[in-house]
């Protein structure tokens, strides 16, 4: 359930404060298309474990990610049961699963030493705030899809390489 903020505060600078399993996390509300029940996941094969899957949701196909993979938390595994995804947009539309949606409001966030732009791209945590008793972990959408798309890619390309390393056994079929 989403919370409304006060009116005063201009949509660009509140936040959608989620919750993914113990961890509590907020994006830009702007970027946010919605928040939706789970749908059937179809996993994509030989993948890094970021990305969860592609749903089919209003005749689109979106790659899903797992927070706690992608920025390295913790071993949480996979559930379906109970999950929302948040659906963003950006360059693309993509989504994350979570388990709740807490409020739209505005934050105070301290931003990371590590968070500006370098060449690689901008970073997925641009900072912290508070939200209640919560620490929220600040994300860029950007730096978050950036970040995924680099891990898979990564994993794909180790994936060939390795694939090319090993060597190929050639049997003579004798007949």
């Amino acid at each position: 359930m989403l919370i409304p903020a006060t009116d005063t505060i201009s949509a660009s600078d509140k936040h959608c404060i989620f919750r993914c399993h113990d961890s509590w996390f907020s994006v830009p509300a702007i970027s946010v298309r919605e928040v939706t029940l789970m749908t059937p996941l179809y996993q994509v094969p030989h993948c890094h474990q970021s990305l969860l899957g592609i749903c089919h949701r209003r005749s689109e196909f979106i790659p899903v990610l797992s927070l706690h993979h992608l920025l390295q938390l913790d071993d949480v595994a996979f559930r379906s049961e109970g999950s929302s995804l948040l659906v963003l947009e950006g360059r693309t539309t993509w989504a994350v699963q979570i388990d709740e949606a807490a409020a739209i409001t505005s934050l105070e966030t301290i931003v990371a030493p590590d968070s500006r732009s370098d060449l690689a791209g901008t970073a997925p945590v641009r900072g912290t705030a508070t939200f209640g008793d919560k620490i929220v972990r600040v994300l860029d959408p950007i730096g978050l899809y950036q970040a995924a798309q680099k891990a898979v890619h990564d994993f794909w390309k180790g994936a060939d390489q390795q694939t090319q390393s090993t060597p190929h056994v050639i049997r003579e079929n004798r007949e």
